[in-house]
């Protein structure tokens, strides 16, 4: 789980852009925007910080910006996430940034649900604060699974798969 207390808020999405998912982010006290550099950002859905990769960002005006996220590629979607408040990881001095991958052994694994079957390829690990995600590639897809003891039930270094139980509506996105 995501500690909020390793985040910053920065702000609300406030509705739906065009039809394809985009959404207006209202940023709070940043007129600067997003870091261009920032591959994600943490959603608030249900009390619970949720990682979603940043595809493209527009700035509007001083403190609005139309964001795309990975997994969401309608306006209903983008609707159901209207009045949802956003952050980002704060980044301590002399630490790697939040969000850049590091590849440890587990690059090359095939990720394997319980209940849904194979998955994908881990491709890379993002250090998040007290979070790090597995990223995985799956038919086109990029997912972010957290790498918690709930989550990840096994790792197999002679067969090189990892095992997980992906919480409902994970791998939905």
């Amino acid at each position: 789980m995501i500690d909020r207390s390793n985040c910053e808020q920065l702000g609300m999405l406030v509705k739906a852009h065009g039809k394809d998912g985009s959404l207006l982010l209202r940023i709070a006290n940043r007129p600067s925007g997003i870091d261009k550099q920032l591959e994600f950002l943490l959603v608030e859905i249900d009390g619970l910080l949720v990682p979603f990769f940043i595809e493209f960002q527009t700035p509007q005006a001083a403190f609005t910006v139309v964001v795309k996220l990975t997994g969401v590629s309608s306006r209903n979607q983008a609707e159901e996430m209207t009045g949802l408040t956003v952050y980002i990881p704060k980044s301590p001095q002399g630490q790697n940034q939040p969000g850049q991958s590091r590849s440890p052994g587990l690059t090359g694994y095939m990720v394997r649900d319980i209940n849904k079957g194979n998955i994908g390829q881990v491709t890379g690990i993002m250090d998040v604060i007290q979070n790090p995600l597995m990223k995985v590639m799956a038919t086109g897809k990029e997912y972010l699974i957290p790498m918690h003891k709930n989550i990840v039930l096994k790792i197999s270094k002679t067969k090189k798969t990892v095992t997980i139980r992906a919480p409902e509506g994970l791998l939905d996105l």
